[in-house]
């Protein structure tokens, strides 16, 4: 017997196990790249879109009975059955209303995404390689308020300011007229000079009846203003005030003005009295 022959015989009969082994080696090497590609394009393509136009109504919120969190959850979609079909992407509900070829839903709201053919395409593209999906649910990220929107002044707790300094204090008859006086001096304007009557009373008829005054009422508020100019009766600021509101238009804006109230209340359930 040829010495080392047993062992070169054994070597012999196991090249096609280790041709074997070696195959399944770079075969499982080759899927699990593919795999790793896969889910560095989900997180690359497909995660950012979903979080940023679907988280705000398709995770906690689950509008519609659709969370898409997770692949388990898309697959068992909301009211309108699965959200993708792995595979297929023509019949996947998703894929339907981002490109708003269904009948019935069209998403986001508001309109289509904007880089169409590249948005769309991406989840298409993810939901015909078999939709992989990295392992574990993701949530939304948290919307954090930085301290700059902390100190913006609505947010702040009711205080009593202090009224500013201004140089002209003959137009400031209040602490409010103070607080615009103050800015206007601050950025070197001056306020309006004060409306006579004739402009009040033009003011006051756009405003209770919509309409500036009719020409053959302009003579008679002419001649009030002009008494309300040198006398400042109250009685002729009375007769002006009852001839605007005995107009009918007066009577179409209060009417107007009482149908809006109660639409708005019946409408968002508010009780009106």
């Amino acid at each position: 017997m040829i010495r080392g022959w047993p062992c070169a015989l054994g070597l012999g009969r196991m090249k096609p196990l280790l041709l074997l082994l070696a195959t399944a080696t770079l075969s499982a090497a080759a899927e699990s790249a593919k795999i790793q590609a896969d889910e560095d394009y989900f997180e690359t393509h497909v995660r950012p879109l979903l979080a940023s136009k679907c988280y705000t109504c398709h995770t906690d919120a689950k509008s519609g009975g659709l969370q898409l969190d997770s692949r388990e959850h898309v697959l068992a979609g909301g009211k309108s059955g699965p959200a993708i079909v792995p595979g297929d992407p023509d019949h996947s509900l998703l894929i339907q209303a981002i490109r708003q070829t269904h009948p019935r839903l069209k998403m986001p709201p508001g309109g289509k995404l904007k880089d169409e053919e590249i948005e769309i395409e991406a989840v298409a593209a993810w939901v015909k390689n078999g939709a992989v999906w990295p392992a574990g649910p993701v949530k939304p990220p948290q919307y954090t308020i930085t301290s700059e929107q902390r100190a913006f002044w609505s947010f702040q707790p009711v205080a009593e300011p202090v009224p500013s300094k201004v140089k002209n204090t003959k137009c400031a008859q209040n602490d409010i007229d103070r607080f615009i006086l103050a800015k206007l001096e601050e950025n070197g304007l001056a306020p309006a000079r004060p409306a006579d009557w004739r402009t009040l009373i033009r003011r006051a008829y756009l405003d209770l009846t919509g309409l500036p005054p009719a020409p053959e009422a302009n003579r008679l508020l002419s001649a009030f203003a002009f008494a309300l100019a040198t006398t400042a009766g109250s009685r002729n600021g009375v007769a002006v005030g009852t001839i605007i509101t005995d107009r009918p238009p007066h009577g179409s804006v209060l009417a107007l003005l009482t149908h809006t109230v109660l639409t708005l209340g019946v409408a968002t359930k508010v009780r009106v009295v």
